[in-house]
């Protein structure tokens, strides 16, 4: 056993780090559950049960990482399909989950217009559990989230989140069962959300990416620095960018945003086969100061365009890895 996991060197476990369950208490956040991990490396980050077991705060050596919106935390209680009211209930956080049914603007479905971004990141879990696996120093969350409705679809996403004890790596793995009837357009955008201090106009995108299209006249003209990073101005208008990235040789895809001051950086990687598209946003407005790298199913400008359906009784496995990283002389 590594000295950092040997207990001849601590009074109680939770010194080597952990996880703790706790309720938001105050504002719209009250009655949220969640549980704060801590790694022992210098990782700490904070998953919603409430909702959906997403990524609210995440820090590394003490450093933000993550986007907070202008909204702040909101309990699921207020979620509301209408149009517009997106705006104001959206957290952000480290990750926010779209889908199962939607991503991007509203559309309309067999029965219902699906709201912006879907459901699925107002759903609460069912079964949670949060602990220490000693054995193999990881800590490991779990927990089942439903999308239903009567006489239309039935499906559940099984998220498992893991770190590594003394690490400064977070794993995600999302099983999408369809326990419907009916053949089901399963579509998934995984919003994860990078604000300062970490993304500052002197930190950098690294992605290799095949093609890289802008969604916007706004994003056309900034083409050029989609890469790179201004301070924050008003107003400034969102810039979109599809990309598809070159995966390597075991179908995995990567992004990074280096900050070479801060001496860090954010690595996330991710399956292709599932997730062939990635969605850069880039938000360089005062007080919507924000990076959004979402690996996603399709690009939400192609949304008619046909894919398999998930089947009666089938499964679909989306993974992907965030990592902390120190860096020095702009090397990662």
């Amino acid at each position: 056993m590594r000295r950092q996991y040997d207990m001849r060197y601590v009074g109680h476990p939770a010194q080597m780090g952990g996880v703790m369950r706790f309720v938001y208490v105050g504002g719209r956040a009250d009655g949220i559950r969640a549980a704060r991990v801590n790694t022992g490396g210098g990782l700490e980050y904070t998953v919603l049960e409430s909702r959906a077991m997403d990524l609210y705060d995440l820090s590394f050596g003490g450093v933000n990482c993550a986007f907070l919106s202008k909204p702040g935390l909101v309990h699921p209680a207020y979620f509301s399909a209408m149009e517009g009211e997106f705006m104001r209930s959206f957290p952000a956080g480290m990750l926010y989950t779209c889908g199962l049914l939607n991503i991007g603007q509203p559309r309309r479905g067999a029965f219902e217009t699906m709201p912006q971004h879907g459901r699925i990141a107002a759903t609460p879990a069912e079964e949670f559990s949060a602990g220490i696996d000693r054995e193999s120093g990881r800590i490991v969350l779990e927990g089942v989230m439903r999308q239903a409705a009567l006489f239309h679809d039935r499906l559940t996403l099984r998220r498992r989140i893991e770190s590594e004890m003394g690490g400064a790596s977070l794993r995600i793995e999302d099983t999408v069962t369809n326990e419907g009837f009916e053949p089901a357009d399963i579509r998934l955008l995984y919003h994860f959300n990078f604000g300062w201090p970490l993304l500052a106009e002197d930190a950098r995108l690294v992605i290799d990416s095949q093609s890289v299209d802008p969604s916007t006249p706004d994003a056309q003209r900034g083409l050029g620095r989609w890469d790179r990073f201004e301070e924050p101005s008003s107003p400034r208008p969102e810039e979109v960018f599809f990309h598809t990235p070159r995966p390597d040789e075991r179908g995995l895809a990567r992004a990074e945003l280096v900050h070479e001051s801060l001496g860090m950086g954010m690595r996330l990687s991710w399956k292709t086969d599932t997730l062939p598209y990635m969605v850069e946003w880039k938000s360089m407005q005062s007080g919507d100061y924000a990076l959004g790298l979402e690996p996603a199913t399709l690009r939400f400008d192609r949304a008619d365009e046909p894919r398999p359906p998930l089947a009666p009784g089938a499964q679909r496995v989306f993974s992907m890895t965030l990592e902390a990283f120190r860096c020095q002389s702009g090397r990662a």
